[in-house]
């Protein structure tokens, strides 16, 4: 506990809450589309403070509160992104409710052990799960945790949000219950599928309501997650549906999505790797409010990808949440014609580099 209270005396003493209220109407900004006076960057770095491993953290609320302090360190002390943390439970969270087991291998994020056919069938047989299955119980301790911790720290209460964790979106749960044969069955079982998207999807829902209660992520039509406003309510991720075609994204994940976007009054959506069969599809999603795009190694991003994108995104007005470039791709960007509608986050080696790279984004904005 004494390192929990020393983290949270140091960011109480470094927040900057004039510097806060600014990232906020910057972040808002861009959501709507207004011109933006300097191009909206976060600098993304390691504290080199040390954090707890994987299991520690998964088994003490405390230590994993820590963990996700440290991850805010580096918006606080560079003054770009919104500090903020979560019940960190990873992708087996929702999947927990259904009974499936979760297990940390070599201090990675827990992975899911999938069921078999017959299990997945019993699953769908018994409806929405007791919600405090699973991690649904811990998910509400560890909210309770967060607030009263933080509410000794007004500036800590006031600044750093409690985002919703990570329930994935109806295609990856399912896919991590069923594992990789869902995708077969898809043509196989249909049916079958479907049933389990619609249990899946409804269960989010409930899960979502009730986490809602417990948390702080709220702003007005938009909410606040991986240290940005992102549009809507709630961010659906669609890690799983890359590897479909688009007239199966568009019977097997874009109806159930839609339910969820709906229910909430609109959200933002998120998925790693390259979607281009569909990507344009997602982008006509109804009451999708922004994107995101996981950042990978061997894909190519940067100033070609949006090359390929912005314009049809621009014409939609769809916010660009969280473009994450490397050094060498913000120099190469162009940001004369990606600037609005679009945040960036650029990775970085420590602090000092994160300045220099906020000097030039400065410099980069009055050149346009």
């Amino acid at each position: 506990m004494d390192n929990l209270n020393k983290m949270l005396e140091y960011l109480e003493n470094i927040i900057d809450v004039d510097k806060c209220s600014e990232i906020l109407k910057e972040e808002e900004n861009v959501l709507n589309y207004k011109p933006m006076e300097k191009i909206n960057v976060r600098v993304l770095y390691n504290p080199c403070m040390k954090a707890y491993g994987m299991q520690e953290m998964h088994e003490s609320i405390e230590k994993m509160m820590y963990n996700e302090l440290v991850s805010c360190v580096p918006h606080i002390q560079s003054g770009t992104g919104i500090p903020m943390i979560r019940a960190n439970y990873g992708v087996g969270t929702l999947p927990s409710l259904f009974g499936l087991t979760c297990k940390i291998l070599n201090n990675n994020m827990p992975w899911v052990e999938h069921v078999t056919k017959d299990q997945v069938k019993e699953i769908i047989s018994k409806g929405i799960p007791n919600l405090d299955t699973g991690f649904g119980r811990r998910l509400t301790l560890t909210h309770e945790f967060y607030q009263e911790k933080l509410e000794k720290y007004p500036k800590c209460r006031d600044f750093i949000k409690i985002y919703h964790p990570d329930f994935q979106g109806p295609l990856d749960v399912a896919h991590l219950i069923y594992g990789s044969d869902i995708y077969m069955d898809m043509y196989d079982e249909p049916e079958l599928v479907h049933e389990l998207l619609e249990l899946v999807t409804d269960t989010y829902i409930e899960i979502m309501k009730r986490t809602k209660k417990e948390i702080n992520d709220e702003y007005g039509e938009n909410c606040f997650h991986w240290s940005h406003l992102y549009g809507g309510h709630v961010v659906v991720r669609n890690d799983s549906a890359v590897n479909i075609s688009a007239d199966m994204y568009k019977e097997f994940v874009q109806p159930y999505d839609e339910k969820i976007l709906e229910a909430f009054g609109g959200g933002s959506i998120h998925y790693c790797g390259k979607a281009d069969q569909w990507v344009f599809d997602m982008l006509r999603t109804k009451n999708l409010r922004a994107m995101n795009f996981g950042y990978l190694e061997k894909f190519n991003f940067g100033n070609e990808y949006l090359k390929k994108i912005g314009e049809t995104f621009a014409s939609y007005k769809m916010p660009i949440i969280d473009y994450v470039l490397s050094k060498k791709e913000f120099q190469e960007m162009e940001f004369d014609r990606f600037h609005d509608g679009i945040s960036y986050c650029v990775q970085v080696d420590n602090l000092e580099d994160g300045k220099e790279i906020l000097k030039q984004s400065w410099k980069k904005s009055k050149e346009n």
